[in-house]
């Protein structure tokens, strides 16, 4: 997978136990590391993360963590921060990671943490937002943990040692948190939990970390105050005559990259009316008639938020 070569713009001293040291770009909140020059810094909070670079066959390079046993603080777990330092208040945080996993059975493992942390103590940390992988499933925690259900309203599995983008919405000063797992060689979307409650109150964060007792690889790290500037629609581009299928319409940055649109309500719509062919304007399920005629039908979305609108159109291909 053919990435950026990243120029580091500054660099940020951190006070650790295990220094890692690598290619990364830090601008305040705005953070990315793409190990591609087998550079990095990151540190163990517990001095208990052993770490390596791994190349695949493209010759892209991505980092490995793994527990090296040693029960810093009677932690049997590393814990390392992506981020670490100034609050963030507030604002709205999106972390964006590549993450394939070599054990997948576990309890609560491998994941992403958005927490205020002021000492070493459990008791001195907040956790605000986690994803993570729970006995062969994705996992998130809001008011409670509860397994991630795929687009067709299934339990989403882990597959071992394939590649995932993960994409976590957090939405401080609301409350509010937002999940996206595509398949990272496709693009496909997997996956989309938005705007539910985050498993704290508080507004504000200073770390955000991953945290595992086994094995986590993990790649293009970007961490950023993001922005919606627009939506699309996704969902299947063909459908069978006689069948349904449901679309989603999701926000986007400037940058092209998935993130959360602002609350509110999507309406949806046929830009040309058809016989045998609805679509319901609040959930999104298009239905198809099994008599109707194949051919092109181009379906609406439009949500309107404090005066601005967000609007897209797609083809959905009806055949035999």
């Amino acid at each position: 997978m053919k990435k950026k070569k990243i120029i580091a713009l500054c660099a940020v001293a951190f006070i650790g136990a295990t220094a890692f040291i690598g290619s990364f770009v830090v601008r305040g909140a705005n953070v990315y590391y793409d190990f591609e020059n087998g550079v990095f810094e990151w540190q163990s909070l517990y001095g208990n993360a052993d770490y390596e670079f791994l190349t695949e066959d493209s010759g892209n390079k991505y980092l490995k963590l793994t527990y090296n046993g040693n029960e810093g603080r009677d932690r049997t777990y590393f814990d390392v921060p992506a981020y670490k330092g100034t609050y963030i208040t507030s604002k709205t945080i999106q972390a964006t990671y590549d993450v394939k996993y070599s054990e997948i059975k576990s309890s609560r493992n491998g994941e992403i943490q958005f927490k205020e942390r002021t000492g070493p103590g459990s008791s001195e940390t907040t956790i605000v937002a986690r994803v993570a992988k729970d006995q062969g499933y994705f996992q998130v925690r809001g008011t409670g943990f509860q397994r991630i259900k795929d687009l067709n309203g299934q339990y989403l599995p882990v597959e071992v040692d394939r590649w995932y983008t993960i994409r976590v919405v957090v939405d401080l000063a609301n409350h509010l948190q937002s999940v996206y797992i595509s398949d990272r060689d496709t693009g496909s979307l997997l996956a989309l939990y938005e705007n539910f409650a985050t498993s704290s109150d508080i507004d504000s964060i200073n770390m955000i970390s991953f945290s595992s007792t086994t094995d986590m690889c993990l790649d293009n790290v970007k961490i950023y105050e993001p922005s919606c500037e627009s939506g699309y629609i996704y969902g299947n581009p063909y459908i069978k005559k006689g069948t349904k299928s449901t679309f989603y319409f999701v926000g986007q940055g400037s940058d092209g990259d998935v993130t959360t649109m602002p609350t509110g309500t999507t309406t949806w719509s046929l830009e040309k009316s058809k016989t045998g062919v609805s679509i319901n304007g609040t959930t999104g399920v298009l239905t198809t008639s099994s008599s109707i005629e194949p051919g092109i039908v181009i379906i609406k979305a439009e949500r309107t938020v404090d005066g601005v609108k967000y609007e897209n159109k797609y083809a959905v291909n009806i055949t035999n």
